[in-house]
């Protein structure tokens, strides 16, 4: 059977003959696709994928073979020193679903408070959205400029472009993180500036925009990218940034090995990332 899970953190217990860059004892986090170090995905290297073509990493020990192409680094990252190791075992998934924002832009993360810490640590602005008032209370202290909440304001992508007002004129934003399904993508969409950029989950198929507008809310000219994580070179890019900002990243759920996931995740209650530990020691 297929081994799961697909962002891992963990201590280096042996190296290979020929391996000089890594040593016993380092902390390192393995890429979500193994040999993806730069450039697009191809489908050749997307067979390398953790806990989808290739066993995942929910097992006490695993083996990774050190990719080195001349010039470029190795297939696993090493961790910033400030991260604990559930912090850091979010980072080849969650943290590198938000790609090209930089300080001044306006970002909307949709229930997504890593992307949202990822977004501030870049000095962009950031307005979260989500259904329980529990997850807005942590990204008010995370310091997010504007949150809404889904039950309460039906009409949200009106009152993302009236909440984006402050930071831009018109309201609509550069970067909408986490779309998930057609009607969220159609107000996603509506939110978003010309130009900018959608960032649809690409797990979800089927994510067509029916907004039907003629580009009154709908940009004809945005991006809409589908997500699936990122190259080994992003994921360093990304520990710099984290590095220099020094942001503890949201993880409050923990498992382990033993227990119930279905029951968990299904309660919907989970901030963010759902972390499960492999051992108690």
């Amino acid at each position: 059977d297929l081994v799961l899970c697909s962002g891992r953190e963990g201590e280096v217990v042996a190296v290979g003959v020929d391996v000089e860059r890594w040593k016993v004892g380092d902390c390192v986090c393995c890429n979500f696709v193994l040999e993806h170090v730069c450039g697009d995905l191809k489908q050749e290297i997307k067979a390398s994928d953790l806990g989808g073509d290739t066993d995942g990493v929910l097992r006490k020990c695993i083996n990774v073979p050190a990719y080195a192409p001349p010039g470029h680094a190795q297939s696993i990252i090493r961790i910033p020193d400030l991260l604990s190791y559930e912090e850091a075992s979010t980072l080849p998934c969650a943290g590198l679903t938000p790609e090209g924002m930089k300080g001044g832009d306006y970002v909307l993360a949709l229930r997504n408070f890593i992307a949202a810490q990822i977004a501030l640590a870049s000095d962009a602005s950031v307005i979260v959205t989500s259904t329980l008032d529990e997850k807005l209370e942590i990204g008010r202290e995370l310091g997010v400029q504007h949150l809404i909440s889904y039950k309460k304001t039906p009409s949200c992508d009106e009152e993302i472009i009236i909440k984006g007002s402050c930071f831009v004129d018109g309201g609509q934003g550069d970067h909408v993180i986490g779309v998930s399904g057609s009607n969220t993508l159609q107000k996603s969409s509506r939110s978003v500036k010309d130009s900018g950029y959608v960032h649809i989950w690409a797990s979800y198929p089927g994510c067509v925009c029916e907004c039907g507008d003629s580009g009154k809310y709908c940009p004809l000219n945005c991006y809409h990218r589908g997500v699936l994580v990122g190259s080994v070179m992003q994921f360093e890019d990304m520990n710099r940034l984290l590095a220099a900002r020094n942001p503890h990243l949201v993880v409050e759920s923990f498992l382990f090995l033993t227990d119930d996931r279905r029951v968990h995740l299904g309660s919907q209650n989970h901030v963010e990332e759902v972390v499960i530990r492999v051992s108690k020691d």
